[in-house]
């Protein structure tokens, strides 16, 4: 008889019970690691996803390219863009910020990405106009 099965026929039931918790707790904090990190794969691909549908409600929407065109220059055709392009576009910028409240989006990539037509409908006279 080997020596590994004489040690194992010569434990206790206190023996048993004390590697059976090792090995348990083991698996379960190998569980825990495994489920933090698809958290945060998946926090990722969340903000990854956020990021993406933004920009392209951003480049695919023509009355938003057609006011962020107008504000790059403060065009004064601007001014005569209806109330409501501009709340929709007013919108979007607070669905931006709210990204980056919430931590969907960095604030850099925010900025990076969407910062410059904030800017410049913040600065144009234009784009403050509210028509009807």
């Amino acid at each position: 008889m080997s020596s590994f099965v004489r040690m194992v026929k010569s434990l206790t039931l206190g023996q048993y019970k004390d590697i059976a918790t090792v090995l348990a707790t083991v698996v379960a904090l190998a569980t825990l690691v495994v489920g933090v990190r698809e958290y945060e794969r998946q926090g990722a691909q969340k903000r990854a996803e956020y990021f993406a549908q933004m920009r392209v409600r951003m480049k695919e929407n023509n009355t938003f390219k057609e006011i962020f065109a107008l504000a790059e220059a403060d065009d004064s055709r601007l001014a005569e863009i209806p109330f409501k392009d501009k709340r929709d576009v007013l919108g979007f910028f607070d669905e931006i910020a709210i990204g980056i409240e919430s931590g969907l989006i960095r604030p850099e990539v925010a900025h990076y990405m969407f910062g410059y037509y904030a800017i410049r409908c913040g600065e144009s006279k234009n784009f403050l106009v509210w028509s009807q």
